[in-house]
């Protein structure tokens, strides 16, 4: 049998794990496929597609798909036809807030099929703050081979005070 104070530290828990939760779910402004590419075996040009996407009842938010642009995508130093991939971006905040943001995209082979993912993450961004990030899928590719690398998703949260 247990104990009251075991009971009541299990409730106590309970409560701290969902408001964490429920407040972690509330900071995320939004979350849409980026519609930015690079395509080649070397790095190209890229293009951006993206529709202006506004919420909130004083329609202020900005789109975090338009704060990432994929710049550069190749295969870096490859050795016997193979490396790893080197992928850049150009982050801007265009938001009011200082804002935490993850970038997730794909790498995908002439065939359209996914063969590599990569995400990485930035921190603690002001508003009007321009960064270059640098990431990789962490997956071996043919040098060869004519890949297309894309975002997929761009997720920007508030960062905390």
């Amino acid at each position: 049998m247990k104990s009251p104070l075991k009971s009541l530290l299990g409730v106590v828990a309970g409560v701290v794990v969902l408001g964490a939760v429920s407040a972690c779910g509330s900071l995320s402004t939004a979350e849409h496929a980026a519609g930015t590419s690079h395509t080649g075996a070397g790095a190209k040009s890229g293009s951006t597609t993206n529709d202006d996407v506004v919420t909130g009842s004083d329609n202020t938010v900005s789109d975090p798909r338009k704060d990432v642009t994929l710049t550069s995508a190749k295969i870096d130093e490859p050795y016997e036809g193979q490396g790893f991939d080197k992928i850049e971006y150009k982050l801007v905040n265009h938001s009011s807030k200082r804002s935490n943001y993850e970038i997730d995209g794909e790498v995908d082979d002439p065939s359209g099929n996914r063969v590599a993912d990569f995400s990485d993450f930035k921190n603690d961004v002001k508003p009007g703050q321009t960064v270059i990030g640098k990431t990789s899928s962490a997956e071996e590719l043919k040098e060869s081979a004519h890949y297309t690398w894309k975002i997929t998703k761009v997720d920007r949260t508030k960062s905390w005070d």
